[in-house]
C-alpha cells in the first residue's frame, strides 16, 4: 500500500523539480522505465524527457497543480490534476494548461513516478 501523504511530497518536489532544472531530483524521482506522454502526443521515455529539458529544450518558468484526486491502486497511486504552467519550448514561452495523470509506484527502488499523461486544455487566457 501506498502512504497518500508520500505520493503528495513526491508529487510536489517533482513539480519543484521540473521549474528549477534539477535532474539530479528528477532522475530520482522518475522511474527508469516511466513513459511521459505530452499534451501533444508524443510519448516520451524517462532518458529522453530528461534530454530536453539538459538540453533546454524544454524548460518551466513556473507551475501550479490544482485539484488533485489520489486513487490507490494497489503498490500505485493515479494522481488527477490540473496543470496551469507557463512553459519555454525551443525557446518561446507558451501559456500552458492540461488535466493530468500521474501514476506513482513503489518497489524495490522506493517511491518513483511511473507513468505521466496530459491532455491540452483549450483555454489559456488568463493562465496564471
Amino acid at each position: 500500500m501506498v502512504d497518500l501523504e508520500q505520493v503528495r511530497a513526491a508529487d510536489a518536489r517533482r513539480t519543484a523539480a521540473m521549474v528549477a532544472g534539477d535532474l539530479a531530483a528528477l532522475a530520482e524521482l522518475i522511474a527508469d522505465d516511466c513513459r511521459y506522454v505530452h499534451s501533444t502526443g508524443v510519448n516520451d521515455t524517462k532518458a529522453g524527457y530528461l534530454a530536453s529539458i539538459a538540453s533546454g529544450s524544454l524548460a518551466y518558468t513556473w507551475i501550479r497543480t490544482a485539484e488533485h484526486v489520489f486513487l490507490p491502486a494497489g503498490d500505485a497511486v493515479l494522481v488527477q490534476h490540473e496543470m496551469r504552467a507557463e512553459l519555454v519550448l525551443d525557446g518561446v514561452p507558451k501559456p500552458y494548461r492540461s488535466r493530468a495523470v500521474a501514476v506513482w509506484r513503489t518497489g524495490d527502488d522506493g517511491l518513483r513516478l511511473a507513468y505521466f499523461q496530459a491532455t491540452g486544455l483549450p483555454d489559456v487566457t488568463g493562465v496564471g
